[in-house]
């Protein structure tokens, strides 16, 4: 198991960015959360199995189509006790 913390840059707001988060890692039964930065980012955690959290890592630097990622990077920080991934406010 590895948990990876995450931050987006670019347009990755008002573009379903977050949304498209949730279903990927529903899809790879991946947990964590995500949410909107003051400063225009989308930022986050997720947490599996390294494969799928490779996986996962391939959808963030890529987003939506609707988006344009700029930037993006990963750091990895100790396992949580997360139920499922959740967006927050």
């Amino acid at each position: 198991m590895v948990s990876i913390h995450f931050i987006v840059e670019g347009r990755v707001q008002m573009v379903g960015f977050r949304y498209f988060l949730k279903q990927k890692a529903e899809d790879l039964q991946i947990t964590g959360w995500t949410r909107n930065t003051k400063d225009e980012k989308v930022e986050g955690v997720i947490q599996g199995i390294v494969g799928d959290i490779s996986r996962m890592q391939e959808f963030i630097k890529k987003g939506p189509a609707t988006a344009d990622v700029l930037n993006y990077s990963f750091k990895e920080v100790p396992e949580q006790d997360f139920e499922g991934f959740v967006i927050r406010d």
